[in-house]
């Protein structure tokens, strides 16, 4: 484009207020769900020209009390939360702040139910050896399991044969 004869270039410059409140955190999301906590993620946003801090806001969906937590260390991008109610849906939002103000928390409701607790299996081996001509029924062994599978199942029942096929000594 041309002025007079002189070539000239245009172009729009929008500046942007660097000193100011952070921009709410982008992605926010659950990522790892058990019975008593939630590990949450997000990616930072603007931070305003200021250190941000974090605050996770999160209660029982459909309860009218609401929990607080401040994140530690503040450049964190997770974070765990413990202490929650097995078999329980939980709503959470997550908001920045700064010298200069908050950001409003995320659009974006995360919601996760938390599992139930698990009942785990635990297998008690006893002592077959005889003593004083009675079956002694003293544990010699007691395993809790914290994840079962076939595979274990499998591995407990060869231990218990094992056990009870040994030649235990028969006391007097």
């Amino acid at each position: 484009m041309s002025l007079n004869g002189v070539l000239s270039n245009q172009f729009a410059l929008s500046l942007r207020n660097i000193l100011g409140k952070p921009d709410p955190p982008e992605d926010f999301q659950a990522q790892n769900v058990t019975s008593d906590r939630v590990l949450v993620s997000w990616s930072h946003g603007f931070d305003g020209g200021s250190p941000q801090f974090f605050r996770i806001r999160y209660m029982v969906k459909g309860s009218e009390e609401i929990s607080n937590v401040d994140v530690l260390p503040t450049n964190a991008t997770v974070f765990m939360i413990t202490g929650l109610e097995p078999g329980t849906e939980y709503s959470f939002a997550l908001m920045a702040w700064n010298v200069y103000g908050e950001s409003g928390y995320t659009e974006n409701e995360v919601v996760a139910q938390t599992t139930e607790k698990a009942r785990w299996p635990k297998m008690t081996l006893r002592n077959p050896a005889v003593r004083g001509g009675k079956p002694n029924s003293e544990p010699i062994l007691q395993v809790k399991i914290a994840h079962q599978t076939n595979e274990m199942d499998n591995v407990l029942q060869n231990l218990q044969s094992a056990v009870e096929s040994y030649p235990w000594p028969v006391e007097p």
